[in-house]
Formats: C-alpha cells, structure tokens, sequence
C-alpha cells in the first residue's frame, strides 16, 4: 500500500470530510469516515482544532500516572502533555471480514479500502499545516490503524494494544454496542441511568493509564537524542478516540484522567 505521492488532485468532499462520529463499535464501515476528536463530550458535528494541553497543572499526580516497571519516571498525563498537541484521529473507511462478505481474514486485518485512503489525502491537505510538529505517533496495532498513520506520514507508529477496542470490550460492552450502535458517547454513559459511566469508568483509567506509559517511553527515548518537544498524533477506533479524549481533557483540567464520573 503506497501513499499518494501527491494529494492536490484530492478535493475534501461531504462523505470524505464527514465529522467526527463519537460512535460505538466499527464493525460496520459503510459511513466511515477520517475523523478527528477534540472532545468526546461535546457532541461537535464537525472537526474541531486539535486539543492542546497548554495549562496550569493541578498539584500533584493522579490515576493517569505512567507505570514504573518500564523504569521510567511516574508522570501525569496532564504533565506529559503541557504545551503539545494532540491530535486524535480515527482509521479511514475498511473493507469487511470474511464473515461480513470480505475478505479480511479477522477484525484486526481489515484494509483500508481506496476510499480510506482519499479520506487520509483529504485530511492531510485539510489538517497538514497544523500537523507540522508532530513528532509523535502512537497507533492501535491493527492493520488499518497503522495503514492510515502511514499514509498520514508515520508509516513507522508505536503499537498501543489498549487503543484497539477489542482488547478490553466485555461481553456487556458489547450488547451495549450492538443496541446502541453509532451513538454518541454520551448515550453510551447514560445509559440506564448512567450505568454506562460506572461500566466504562474503569476503561478510561486503564487508557489514561496506559497512555501516560506509553507517552513516557517515547519521550524518554527522544529524549537521549536530544528531541524532546513535539505533538502527539493517536490513531485509533471508534469509541476509543471518545474515551481518550474525554479522559485527556479530564486530565489536563485537573478532573482525574479518568474514574467512574459521566
């Protein structure tokens, strides 16, 4: 899979564009469309700036820490992101598996299909001046996560198991999945009286968690080399670009990074 050597003659257009779906499980790609994430919460109908963690921190660690098995320094996620950019983005538009009629031979093999890649080429030439200092990039270790982190120009991206959903879907989440389908997030935690919320609180722990270790490990590594500044680019799915966002936001306001709240 080659990247466009050229994305001029790609003109952004209403299905290529379409805003950022703050949905549920993408087993179902037929309005499927490059998405970036600012804030889950909000519900935005098109695609917002990119969040930026420029802010005073709150005293203190939190939940969000980084783990010290991989000998790296305990930080917040709120203090690993100060001052960069980060930009969540969801996979571009997939073929099926074989079971749905494809041919990928599971979920985690699914290709973009060539109109995932227009979306890639439309996102870059609508997001590609603000995407200059992105030194940063972490990935969802599924193929089409990686295939648009490389056609967005990472074809190299650190492989995080948690941003790939199904590493932590429960069987309840996913009967939730399927009675809700592409919904906001929100009705995702409000669901039944907010049981939603309780049900998924401990997954944006385990993500803000996960991600401040993986933030950590790279940073220290270009940090030895003398590149240490830089924003941070994270391709992922749907649902999980939602709970990261509203698990960064919480962080870097001082809310906890994640836990239990709506």
């Amino acid at each position: 899979m080659k990247a466009p050597d050229d994305i001029s003659d790609y003109q952004p257009s209403d299905d290529d564009t379409d805003a950022a779906h703050y949905d549920g499980d993408d087993d179902d790609d037929n309005n499927n469309s490059l998405s970036l994430s600012a804030t889950a919460a909000a519900g935005l109908l098109s695609p917002p700036p990119p969040v930026r963690a420029d802010l005073d921190l709150p005293d203190g660690g939190d939940a969000a820490a980084g783990s010290t098995d991989t000998g790296t320094a305990v930080r917040s996620l709120a203090q690993l992101l100060v001052g960069r950019n980060v930009f969540l983005v969801r996979h571009g538009n997939t073929a099926d598996t074989a079971a749905d009629g494809g041919t990928a031979a599971d979920d985690s093999k699914r290709k973009l299909t060539q109109r995932g890649e227009h979306q890639c080429a439309n996102f870059l030439a609508l997001y590609g001046d603000h995407m200059e200092r992105i030194v940063y990039c972490l990935s969802s270790p599924t193929q089409r996560t990686v295939a648009t982190s490389s056609f967005l120009g990472y074809p190299d991206p650190t492989r995080v198991d948690c941003l790939y959903y199904r590493t932590y879907c429960t069987d309840e989440m996913q009967k939730l999945d399927d009675m809700l389908g592409y919904a906001p997030l929100g009705d995702y935690l409000d669901y039944n009286d907010g049981y939603g919320a309780t049900m998924y609180g401990p997954v944006r722990t385990m993500l803000g968690r996960e991600l401040a270790t993986a933030l950590a490990m790279e940073f220290d590594k270009a940090e030895t080399v003398g590149e240490f500044e830089g924003d941070v680019l994270i391709v992922t799915h749907a649902t999980t670009i939602s709970l990261l966002a509203m698990t960064i936001l919480e962080a870097c306001s001082g809310g906890g990074g994640g836990g239990g709240g709506g």
